[in-house]
């Protein structure tokens, strides 16, 4: 036999080292005493390697082919225990591997045999003793084997119903797990009735839930955490409203937690947790209930920094719900409660920094005053810049070289400061600092952060083809909306990366420097051109290459197009012509239209553009909505042309003879719109029924905003009317009016708001206000409908009130009469 502490070294290092085979043969050499003596360390080390080797399974770290191997070994490693305690068999671990087993093998059989073995193996162990946890996990593999082999009987679901019933006769948090995730597992099953099995365990669950919480309360924060675990990943055949019903259940959970008293440091940081969580989830409007969960969790986590100040983790909690309170506040234009938040976060951090002034406490500290400066004064912050900076190189100090944050956040505060050069300095710092052998720096972080636009193009040499075109524009001196160029090449940079986030923010910022309320400025010129040049070089980036293309079509659609740099716009881009025909005739509907609007303007000289364009709307196999924005773009091609001839030869007998009401609105639009005050009765009379009816073709009309602008398809067909053919308008809009109670409470408010140009659409003639036709027949047609329906001037009287019209249909024939 060999001494007692050389046989515990022994053990030791074969645990250390995963040598099961060692391990067995050591037992298997071992007599009854010394067994006895090291039993609780073997089977202590045999558990720690199945652990061990069962987690990489899970994890997936074992390849497929030796995956079998190593279960075997970890039933061994069963049969090993087993040996070393007999009385105790190793049933809770087995059934994980028969579980895995079933769950990882394709063959039905396979899979249907080991889950049986689980089963038995969950049998046995009840059996020999009760156990909550193993009923429920029996009830588990009952609604699995049911699942393997396609047969969903009432017999099967009421026994595994029953076992979770029993199961949870009192509170047990691993057998509520397996219950709930069983329940909603339930939804998956292809049987007819897998919902009424859900409801049926769901109401039991919360039924017992509900009776358990009476006596202990933080019983609503784990089911609202795990109901929230369930709808996180999408794993369940939820429907949209039932999925929203839930996550509104788990938040309401939290209302029965929101007073809850407790010094358990750990149930602080829960209780924090779930609140913070539970008002990131709320829609970005909902801001009073966003606030009241913020300030839970700043609550929760303020208690625990209370009671234990020296733990960094529940100041940068506290303050993270801070910083989120602020930047709502912000929204709402609150700068005192902004600055209150964040002067609350920097009492927090100065409290904890008597205890600890580590790497994390100072990194963090850092980034939230970088944050204060932002959202309280949008960097105009001097001194809480400077206080940032001082924390940050502490934090720099004391990374040693490992952490990139604090040199990102240096060079951030250095730039807002006003000091480029220094913000270079430091990025270049971090660079030569984060490259080895093996890999370079490459400023990652820096191009996806928006705030380091005005560096991007010094940190990163610019692709050889962005720059020939950049150098053939004066940036500094570029008219755009706001002033100067000087930021555009940056975001024009940022936008040809291929980061989502980062070329969405790009996007908006070229827009806002190129376009501002309709009006087009030389930049916006020379950037379209500019985005033209890039399309090529962006083929096999198709996020990039979207970009560039929408940007491109929200120019060419603008209606002040055609002024000083357009013609030489145009010419620039006709090597594209190949290109937006292919686009023009693809698949995909969104990139089509956009080709099809940038060749009216690109492809307008060429024959090939309009037959291109007949054939698209006269093609019966497209969607309407295809045929219609083509029949669009080939009217304004002739409009653009002044070729009026063309369109009344080929839209009046299209006009006669066309069913598809989309189709006929748009040709009657271009009839009235060259027609100008001579419009034939029945072109209008197609507009005003596809009003009245609220016909189909609006919402198709929605869709078009190269030719209805930024307001919605009503009030552009009633502006369009009105601005083409007045008379037209007046004698119609009586119709419109008395149609109004046939739909619902909704488009009514949409028509009144579309007619409200018209309804105010009068002259001044030395200097008194006389009423047109139009607007005297459109307060008189109201003032009729409301002494036939009084109570739809009262149902819309506060919208009536805010368009200056008294919702009385008296004082409405008064005001017609003025």
């Amino acid at each position: 036999m060999l001494h007692g502490s050389t046989l515990a070294e022994q053990i030791e290092t074969l645990v250390n080292n995963e040598d099961l085979g060692g391990l067995q043969q050591l037992v298997q050499s071992m007599d009854a005493e010394d067994l006895h003596t090291h039993k609780t360390q073997l089977i202590e080390g045999c558990q720690q390697v199945f652990y061990s080797w069962y987690q990489d399974v899970e994890l997936e770290k074992i390849n497929k082919e030796h995956e079998d191997a190593v279960i075997s070994d970890l039933f061994a490693i069963l049969l090993c225990i087993e040996k070393i305690d007999a009385e105790n068999s190793q049933h809770d671990l087995r059934t994980w591997l028969y579980e895995h087993l079933a769950q990882s093998k394709t063959a039905p059989e396979i899979r249907l045999q080991n889950i049986q073995l689980a089963i038995n193996e969950y049998k046995t162990a009840l059996q020999k003793e009760t156990s909550a946890e193993m009923q429920a996990r029996l009830g588990s593999a009952l609604l699995k084997r049911m699942q393997i082999t396609q047969q969903f009987t009432e017999d099967q679901f009421m026994a595994a119903f029953q076992l979770f019933t029993s199961a949870f006769a009192t509170w047990c948090e691993p057998v509520f797990n397996v219950f709930l995730h069983s329940s909603f597992k339930v939804l998956n099953y292809p049987c007819k009735d897998n919902h009424h099995w859900h409801l049926q365990f769901m109401r039991q669950l919360e039924e017992s839930l509900t009776a358990f919480a009476q006596t202990d309360p933080i019983i609503y924060l784990t089911w609202s955490n795990e109901l929230s675990r369930a709808l996180q990943y999408n794993q369940y055949a939820l429907s949209t409203a039932y999925a929203e019903e839930l996550s509104k259940k788990s938040t309401e959970l939290l209302e029965h937690v929101k007073d809850y008293t407790t010094t358990d440091t750990e149930r602080l940081n829960q209780l924090g947790t779930a609140f913070e969580g539970a008002a990131k989830q709320m829609p970005a409007d909902a801001t009073t209930e966003k606030l009241r969960y913020f300030e839970t969790a700043e609550k929760y986590y303020l208690q625990g920094h209370s009671i234990n100040p020296a733990a960094w983790t529940f100041t940068v909690y506290a303050t993270n719900a801070q910083m989120a309170m602020a930047r709502i506040y912000r929204r709402t234009n609150d700068q005192a409660k902004v600055i209150a938040l964040f002067e609350a976060g920097k009492m927090a951090f100065a409290t904890t920094s008597v205890y600890d002034q580590g790497f994390t406490l100072m990194s963090y500290w850092g980034d939230f005053l970088v944050d204060y400066a932002r959202v309280a004064y949008n960097f105009n912050a001097p001194e809480i810049l400077q206080e940032a900076e001082s924390k940050l190189l502490a934090a720099k100090e004391k990374g040693q070289g490992f952490y990139s944050r604090p040199f990102l956040s240096l060079a951030k505060v250095a730039l807002k400061l006003g000091d480029k050069q220094k913000c270079l300095a430091i990025l270049q710092e971090c660079k030569k600092t984060f490259t080895t052998e093996y890999y370079e720096y490459d400023f990652s972080d820096v191009l996806k952060d928006e705030e380091f636009r005005a560096v991007w193009l010094e940190v990163l040499p610019v692709p050889e083809h962005l720059q020939v075109e950049l150098d053939k524009v004066d940036w500094k001196n570029i008219q755009t909306a706001w002033g100067r160029g000087e930021e555009l090449p940056s975001a024009i940079y940022g936008l040809l990366l291929d980061d989502a986030k980062l070329g969405s923010e790009c996007e908006k910022f070229i827009w806002w420097e190129m376009a501002y309320h309709g009006q087009l400025y030389e930049a916006t010129y020379a950037t379209a051109t500019l985005f033209a040049r890039m399309l090529p070089f962006y083929k096999y980036t198709p996020a990039v290459e979207k970009r560039l293309l929408g940007l491109l079509y929200k120019i060419m659609i603008q209606t002040g197009l055609r002024n000083k740099g357009y013609s030489e716009m145009i010419a620039t881009m006709e090597f594209l012509i190949p290109q937006l025909f292919q686009w023009a005739g693809g698949a995909d509907l969104e990139t089509a239209r956009k080709a099809q609007h940038i060749l009216i303007h690109v492809g307008k000289d060429l024959p090939e553009t309009e037959t291109f364009l007949q054939r698209e709307w006269q093609n019966t196999t497209h969607p309407d909505v295809r045929r219609g924005y083509a029949l669009y773009c080939l009217g304004w091609l002739y409009y653009l042309a002044e070729d009026d001839e063309k369109i009344n030869a080929q839209f009046i007998p299209a006009f006669h003879t066309e069913t598809n009401t989309l189709l006929r609105v748009i040709l009657a639009i271009f009839l009235i719109k060259i027609s100008e005050d001579n419009a034939e009765d029945s072109w209008v009379t197609e507009i005003i029924n596809t009003l009245v009816n609220k016909d189909a073709a609006l919402l198709d009309l929605d869709s078009m905003q190269a030719l209805i602008g930024e307001d919605g398809s009503p009030e552009f067909l009633v502006n369009f009317l009105q601005n083409t053919d007045p008379a037209a308008m007046a004698r119609h809009i009586r119709t419109v009016i008395m149609a109004m109670p046939t739909h619902d409470h909704s488009y009514q408010e949409t028509l009144l708001l579309a007619i409200r140009l018209v309804m105010f659409a009068d002259t001044y003639i030395d200097y008194k206000k006389v009423r047109t036709e139009g607007s005297r027949n459109t307060l008189l047609a109201l003032a009729e409908l409301g002494e036939k329906d009084p109570d739809f001037l009262k149902r819309h009287s506060k919208l009536l009130l805010e368009l200056d019209v008294p919702p009385n249909a008296q004082q409405i024939r008064e005001l017609a009469a003025n």
